[in-house]
């Protein structure tokens, strides 16, 4: 399992792949149902052809107020924290996590209650940095105040690390990496419908992620920095 070869998609090919899933995946005749659980700063994907209700969940009532306030492109917004919000079991066709379960004490029952929010037949997309990369490594060894400096001086974002603006303070429970991931599918028995890496850091940061690589005789990955996981729930079985 561990040394199976991972699939690195290029350019914009990791929203292609979301985009085909989240038009395929909805469950009966109606509009597609999504909860974006932990809100970004807005909703990437085009769904052109498809109706469809986007709930969005974020425990930052500052972040979800901007989000609100500034694209106004959900139909629900719920401040609420991913392990302990109350939401309709088999309820939803999708769930769409972004870069929010490294960032959770107790990610494992962020994923159970995924499970439990999905219809049958439904799949939970989930993006994650790999802490099996070069860049991953360095980016759970180094303190947050070290994060919030690169978010302002090299991101270039001044806001970065005040209310409603990341960076967030990180975990990396076991379940966050590609091997807690598949054993949690399995354990749970669920489809892992794909698992892809994606986006190799460009100029100087890419020449050190490569150098660590190097240094680290090959075990940390230099050719992807995330993980992108499709997740699907089986359907009941026939009575």
């Amino acid at each position: 399992m561990k040394g199976e070869r991972l699939k690195i998609l290029e350019g914009d090919e990791q929203n292609e792949v979301i985009v085909r899933h989240l038009k395929t995946s909805r469950a009966d005749g109606n509009s597609l149902s999504i909860v974006e659980a932990g809100c970004g700063r807005r909703w990437p994907f085009k769904l052109d052809g498809v109706a469809y209700k986007l709930i969005g969940i974020d425990m930052d009532r500052e972040a979800l107020a901007i989000r609100q306030s500034k694209e106004r492109d959900l139909d629900d917004a719920i401040v609420g924290d991913l392990r302990t919000v109350e939401l309709p079991s088999a309820g939803f066709d999708a769930i769409y996590n972004s870069y929010v379960l490294e960032h959770v004490d107790g990610a494992r029952k962020v994923l159970e209650n995924f499970m439990r929010w999905l219809k049958p037949g439904g799949i939970m997309i989930i993006t994650i940095p790999d802490p099996e990369s070069a860049y991953g490594f360095f980016a759970r060894h180094t303190p947050h105040w070290f994060h919030v400096w690169f978010y302002r001086y090299v991101g270039r974002n001044p806001k970065a690390g005040q209310p409603g603006y990341p960076p967030y303070p990180t975990f990396y429970d076991d379940v966050v990496s590609r091997q807690g991931m598949r054993k949690f599918v399995q354990e749970n028995k669920l489809e892992l419908v794909e698992e892809f890496g994606f986006y190799r850091p460009p100029g100087v940061i890419g020449l050190l992620t490569r150098l660590a690589s190097w240094a680290f005789l090959g075990r940390l990955a230099h050719d992807h920095t995330n993980l992108l996981f499709v997740i699907r729930k089986p359907n009941a079985r026939p009575s």
